[in-house]
């Protein structure tokens, strides 16, 4: 029950550290998007993440946060890149947000991501 008990805080304890180190990183990627109201039933955001580090990204998921005038969050979504982020090069993402006129502004956050490793497909 011990080795159980101890395995588990040490999963725990590598998780954290992992999503430390994830944050820390996150100045590896930027973003560019477009706007689109176009649609009476949503507005959509289409863009790029590009990756500068000097290694590919895979698995990259991002929160799109929207904001209103005074920074506040109206509402968020996640938003996945369904491709492999070359490394210095990039890759394509999109989310969708019911209208809402108090939207002025999105953040951007790179939530989680892989280095692919070299060999790997």
């Amino acid at each position: 029950m011990r080795r159980l008990t101890v395995a588990t805080f040490l999963t725990v304890m590598l998780a954290a550290m992992l999503t430390v180190v994830g944050g820390a990183q996150q100045h590896y990627f930027r973003f560019q998007f477009n706007l689109d109201r176009s649609s009476p039933k949503h507005l959509a955001l289409v863009g790029r993440v590009f990756n500068d580090s000097g290694v590919d990204a895979v698995n990259v998921r991002l929160k799109v946060v929207a904001m209103d005038a005074a920074g506040n969050m109206v509402a968020e979504r996640n938003a996945y890149v369904d491709r492999v982020v070359p490394a210095r090069g990039e890759a394509y993402w999109d989310a969708k947000f019911p209208p809402n006129p108090a939207m002025v502004g999105f953040r951007i956050v790179v939530v989680g991501y892989e280095y692919k490793r070299e060999g790997e497909r």
